[in-house]
């Protein structure tokens, strides 16, 4: 009886294991990158009153954003305001940053409410130093040239030939998730049908399992 009962014990660990595994290499969002560089910057934010890039959205569902900032060094502990909006100047999210959480040369990225339907639409990112009377620096790194071709960056309403660093995140759906899990495997039908049948088959019995183990218990 005892052996009886590992055995189904070892065979639901196993079940969870195999969940597990598929759950951690579920594609939950896409990154796309636009500018990636630390090959400039903008200068110091306090001596800005008002940083804006825009972009375009490659996918639906876009839900975060992400700017590279840089600290020359210092241990910057002021504020930082980031701002979303669309092309209607409606504001998605306000965020504000404490620069102890911005990491040196890292995307600092805010998460919002997904955008069901954002494909191809303009968006602008804003960002604003609230502390301009600090000693403490810092930027925003960027290209040296116009690295982003769809989007404009505008330091204190001037139009530059550069842009920041930036990137933008869409969450996927489970549709798209599985459709590009079965891209990625380039398996023929016939395999994937049975991998279907094993997954669900296992779904099965680990419910089973478990109905049996709580109706031995009472």
């Amino acid at each position: 009886m005892i052996n009886k009962k590992r055995g189904k014990i070892l065979s639901i660990l196993f079940l969870l294991c195999i969940i597990l595994i598929i759950l951690i290499n579920f594609p939950r969002g896409k990154e796309y990158t636009y500018v990636k560089t630390l090959s400039g910057n903008i200068g110091d934010l306090s001596d800005i009153s008002e940083i804006k890039q825009t972009f375009y959205a490659n996918e639906d569902n876009l839900y975060g954003v992400g700017i590279i900032f840089g600290k020359y060094m210092s241990k910057y502990t002021s504020d930082i305001e980031i701002k979303i909006s669309d092309k209607d100047n409606n504001v998605i999210t306000k965020e504000i940053i404490n620069g102890k959480n911005i990491k040196e040369g890292k995307f600092t990225k805010i998460y919002f409410d997904p955008i069901m339907v954002s494909k191809g639409e303009e968006y602008s990112i804003y960002i604003n130093s609230l502390d301009k009377d600090t000693e403490q620096k810092i930027t925003i790194y960027s290209s040296l040239y116009n690295d982003y071709t769809y989007g404009d960056l505008y330091i204190d309403g001037d139009v530059k030939d550069f842009d920041i660093s930036f990137m933008a995140e869409y969450k996927k759906s489970i549709n798209s998730s599985i459709y590009e899990i079965i891209s990625q495997m380039n398996l023929s039908p016939i395999y994937l049908i049975i991998i279907i049948v094993i997954l669900f088959t296992s779904l099965f019995n680990l419910i089973n399992i478990i109905n049996n183990l709580i109706s031995e218990e009472r």
